[in-house]
């Protein structure tokens, strides 16, 4: 990436964190009747810069409420344990996200999630689903040394960083199909118990698989008649038909740099425009 475009992603961020209105966790101190709990007593935050999401994790473990956070931009996210289901969609991690040496007992979910920086799973542990869904991480991805106890997807996502998986176990089936991975894909000695699906999957560098079983899973996938049921998904998507207007009016009096295009036209654009 180029010395100038660097400097645009950064001045990015910066409108990124104006742009939204800043969460304050007193909010929830009257969320029966506040609009960002959800009927089933989930704790619910849309279209919010987050400036510690630790906070918030924190509250809903001790609330025992799941926890969906949909169209925001986050900053300082360090989440190394969590009780409860937690969903993202459509939203941005403008720094380094750290969830290493974490337990997730229950479902983690990242749906058309970016990665601005990088992503740090490291030997963390994944007891429920975790299912990472048509996400962008443009620094990498790290999950050495992770163990994932029951499904796993990665599907249609674009990794323009590393994706680092040596020494993780998949427990469960494993979904990379219709990703594409633009650098290194490491799995050494990556142990997959079950099946991998790499159906569409590109591989811009070969990737580095020495004392893995990968190849035999794989085998095993294109062997089943049936495919593995993907991770659990809360629900349907209820977005509403792609309007361009609206898009073009949420980016109003600033340029449509790729951040913005990342934020409204992710799913719609050619990588070549994203550039």
């Amino acid at each position: 990436m180029r010395e100038d475009d660097v400097q645009n992603d950064d001045m990015d961020d910066e409108e990124d964190e104006e742009d939204l209105p800043e969460f304050e966790l007193t909010e929830l101190t009257h969320q029966k009747n506040d609009r960002q709990t959800g009927h089933n007593g989930e704790i619910f935050i849309q279209e919010r810069f987050i400036a510690d999401l630790a906070e918030i994790v924190a509250f809903a473990n001790k609330e025992h409420r799941s926890l969906s956070i949909e169209q925001c931009v986050l900053k300082n996210v360090r989440v190394h344990a969590a009780t409860i289901n937690i969903f993202f969609e459509d939203s941005i991690f403008i720094e380094k996200a750290r969830f290493d040496d974490a337990l997730f007992p229950q479902k983690l979910a990242f749906w058309e999630t970016s990665f601005g920086k990088e992503a740090e799973f490291g030997r963390t542990i994944f007891k429920g689903d975790v299912s990472f869904e048509e996400c962008l991480f443009q620094s990498g991805v790290n999950l050495a040394g992770a163990l994932f106890e029951k499904k796993a997807a990665f599907t249609a996502c674009d990794f323009e960083g590393d994706a680092i998986f040596d020494n993780a176990r998949f427990a469960g089936g494993v979904d990379f199909s219709d990703s594409t991975f633009r650098a290194k894909f490491s799995c050494l000695d990556t142990q997959f118990e079950k099946s991998v699906d790499l159906a569409n999957t590109t591989f811009e560098q070969a990737p580095e698989t020495t004392g893995s079983n990968l190849e035999k899973a794989q085998e095993a996938e294109e062997a089943d008649l049936e495919r593995p049921k993907k991770p659990y998904r809360k629900k349907p998507k209820k977005r509403a038909e792609f309007n361009p207007w609206r898009q073009l009016d949420r980016a109003s009096k600033k340029t449509m740099t790729r951040r913005h295009l990342l934020r409204g036209l992710f799913r719609f654009l050619p990588k070549d425009k994203e550039e």
